[in-house]
């Protein structure tokens, strides 16, 4: 199973927004050939350098990893993962 965490602290020139992540995400699945796949959606507003705490989807998908069939994580960018420590 794939995880595909989204997140967008703003809009920027690259077009990050939450539906184009989810677009590429959905792709990623596909063209590996991942058939299921799990969706974290920490929407808009949230900055990477927020504690894990305060990211409840980056937290739950972190959990998840640890007790589900979780295989794979997509994230647009690194920076999506960014200040983890």
């Amino acid at each position: 199973m794939l995880a595909i965490y989204t997140r967008l602290s703003k809009e920027d020139k690259d077009s990050t927004s939450i539906q184009n992540q989810l677009r590429e995400g959905k792709s990623f699945a596909k063209d590996k050939g991942f058939t299921n796949y799990i969706i974290y959606n920490e929407g808009e507003g949230i900055s990477g350098g927020a504690e894990v705490k305060d990211r409840p989807q980056l937290f739950q998908l972190l959990q998840d990893f640890r007790e589900k069939e979780i295989k794979a994580v997509w994230f647009r960018n690194q920076n999506r993962l960014e200040q983890i420590g």
